[in-house]
């Protein structure tokens, strides 16, 4: 960098998408840059002799600044290689590509490595009358599980339990290995044929948490989950409840950590607030629909996760199917009404929503990648997601 350029750059600050910092042309280092998550991390570690070393960081402290003025060598050196123009960051960095496998993510607020996409296992059984048999089921673990993948997400009611009896088979010999998410809320009862219907086996309450859990447990042959979620917030019981059952369930053993589902913002707000008021175990994570004919999440219930330091685990990124790019208007048309079809048929009637997937097929074209891969990486918008094959 030029000393012109030093000169003019007096009290400016440059910003980039990655980087904000402040020149100080006191120090006798011209390069010195500051980033908020590298002064934060000053501030919460000590230095010794004006200079502070971890794995991630190397830099000096000027102790002739009113402010803490760092560096990195990264920054140092994407600083050197690009350049200004109008006292302005010029971010030229190659477009990232998708994280593998087995590049891990720490989930929300928590010390937990999961993969950044997670395999959903609503389509393992054949109860629902879709889904694949449990040789079919078995290839799609197996071809996650060998690239890598650690993270694997089920509920009570998925399949009428197949979903969980077959992940609990093909993790059998593999449980400190790999990271299982299950869900409580929906009545089983209520969706099978000749069962007396159990009012209290669904809901968010304390009785359905508990004996959909141990159901649960059951039928995946384990003594605990490593994440139990509320599958879908039902206005009816109170939050201070909610969150007092989850807790329990972590100190008995059979939960290590709780998460939430399909819920409001306002709720997560306040279910969070509560467990963090009253030393209880906190939503680490949010599952949520999103996709590109479905960005309402980004909101509020983004903002809210930011602030709450809420991992987003975002499902129906291909639209049930319908971003697929397999459907053309004259199929759709004749889609039957059941379970999943409906769906992708109440897509179709939408125009908007065929315009939005000739775009992701162009993109496609241009790219050389699927819809499908279009349609998940769209959603890959903030660091913190972790994706949920639905």
């Amino acid at each position: 960098m030029h000393q012109k350029e030093i000169y003019i750059s007096i009290y400016k600050n440059y910003t980039s998408n990655d980087l904000e910092f402040d020149i100080d042309i006191k120090s006798s280092e011209l390069n010195v840059i500051g980033t908020k998550r590298n002064i934060e991390e000053l501030n919460n570690n000590s230095c010794e002799n004006n200079n502070y070393i971890s794995k991630e960081l190397e830099f000096d402290i000027d102790i002739e600044s009113k402010s803490n003025v760092l560096g990195t060598k990264r920054n140092i050196e994407e600083l050197n290689i690009n350049s200004y123009e109008n006292n302005e960051y010029q971010d030229t960095s190659p477009t990232k590509t998708a994280k593998a496998l087995d590049d891990y993510v720490l989930l929300g607020r928590s010390g937990l490595r999961v993969s950044p996409l997670c395999l959903g296992t609503a389509t393992f059984g054949e109860q629902w009358g879709i889904g694949a048999n449990k040789e079919e089921s078995k290839k799609v673990f197996d071809l996650y599980y060998e690239r890598g993948g650690n993270f694997f997400d089920t509920a009570c009611n998925y399949n009428d339990g197949e979903g969980e009896r077959f992940l609990g088979d093909y993790v059998s010999d593999k449980r400190s290995d790999v990271v299982i998410a299950t869900k409580y809320t929906c009545n089983t009862t209520s969706m099978q044929k000749d069962v007396r219907l159990n009012p209290n086996l669904g809901g968010n309450h304390r009785k359905s948490l508990v004996e959909n859990l141990n159901e649960s447990l059951k039928r995946l042959n384990m003594s605990y989950v490593d994440i139990l979620y509320v599958h879908i917030y039902e206005f009816r019981t109170p939050i201070e409840e909610i969150m007092r059952s989850l807790d329990d369930a972590v100190r008995s053993g059979k939960v290590l950590y709780v998460a939430a589902s399909n819920f409001p913002s306002w709720a997560l707000a306040r279910a969070n607030t509560f467990a963090e008021l009253r030393g209880w175990s906190s939503f680490i994570g949010l599952q949520t629909r999103y996709s590109l004919l479905d960005r309402s999440l980004e909101f509020d219930l983004q903002p809210a996760c930011a602030e709450l330091d809420v991992g987003i685990i975002p499902w129906g990124a291909v639209a049930e199917g319908f971003l697929t790019g397999k459907h053309t208007r004259e199929s759709a048309a004749n889609l039957k009404s059941e379970h999943r079809s409906h769906k992708v048929a109440d897509h179709s009637k939408v125009e908007k929503n065929w315009k939005i997937l000739d775009d992701g097929i162009t993109v496609s074209k241009e790219t050389g990648r699927t819809p499908v891969q279009v349609a998940m990486n769209s959603t890959k918008t903030w660091n913190y997601f972790s994706f949920n094959w639905c």
